[in-house]
């Protein structure tokens, strides 16, 4: 079954057609980004997949990763901002004294 916005069509796949793909990724021997394009597959939705394996079959949820920085300038500032940029194109402004978990739990959210 397809969904129709613009620009876009979503697919609505079966578990088992997921776990094919997921099968056929794993012998691919392609990045995710080829394979994904490949089989016309958003990479944020073969991330997911992925992610979402991984933390079925191990109980581990990896969550999003996470990147040292160091920051320059005013940090003391109110108006000082971080911003972070998602593998899926979307944004994130925050304030720099965001904890890390915060800034994970958003990321996670915008991510899905």
């Amino acid at each position: 079954m397809s969904r129709v916005t613009p620009g876009r069509t979503r697919r609505n796949r079966t578990r088992e057609d997921v776990e094919r793909l997921l099968h056929a990724f794993d012998s691919s021997n392609l990045t995710q980004i080829d394979f994904a394009h490949a089989n016309e597959i958003s990479i944020s939705t073969l991330r997911y997949w992925l992610r979402r394996r991984h933390t079925e079959a191990t109980g581990v949820d990896r969550g999003p990763a996470l990147i040292p920085v160091t920051l320059r300038g005013a940090i003391g500032s109110s108006v000082a901002r971080i911003e972070i940029v998602l593998a899926n194109g979307r944004e994130l402004r925050l304030p720099v004294d965001t904890t890390a978990e915060r800034v994970a739990s958003l990321a996670a959210a915008l991510d899905a």
